[in-house]
């Protein structure tokens, strides 16, 4: 785990914490969603009830603080889209060589199937298989069929 960590830049409990954070992000832009509502409308009532009885400076205030609640709902907003699209976003790997780490890495931590790497790495399905040849030429791996299933395994922890 703390090779894919080291790797990646992080790991699955990293990845947990920030969806964790993100929902209670999400719940407080919805609670700040209300609150603005409903003072929204209280300054409507407001305007209804007391016209001229208050006082121009009042009501100034009460515009200034719902337009700070909506410019911190709009960027918390923008936050939580901006989180959710770079957790969707495939990962990019500065090197062949840093991903045929993660990739050692993977099979190491018993990823071993073309799908179970091709799910966790987030690359071109035709890259990784690329990769997968050339850790199988440079004899660091080892393909192996059970069933109709492909295996791959370390050529270091079989010998």
């Amino acid at each position: 785990m703390k090779i894919i960590k080291k790797l990646l830049g992080f790991d699955t409990e990293e990845i947990k914490t920030l969806q964790y954070k993100q929902e209670l992000l999400e719940l407080k832009i919805n609670e700040i969603e209300k609150r603005l509502e409903k003072a929204e409308e209280e300054l409507k009532e407001l305007r209804k009830d007391l016209k001229d009885k208050v006082s121009r400076e009042s009501i100034k205030h009460i515009e200034r603080e719902l337009s700070t609640i909506r410019n911190l709902t709009e960027a918390l907003s923008i936050y939580v889209l901006h989180e959710k699209k770079a957790q969707e976003s495939p990962m990019e790997y500065s090197s062949e060589e840093n991903l045929e780490e993660v990739i050692l890495s993977l099979i190491r931590s018993g990823y071993d199937t073309p799908s179970d790497i091709i799910k966790r790495v987030h690359a071109g399905t035709g890259r990784i298989y690329e990769v997968l040849e050339r850790l199988q030429a440079k004899k660091k791996i080892r393909k192996i069929k059970k069933g109709k299933r492909t295996h791959y395994i370390l050529v270091e922890e079989t010998g």
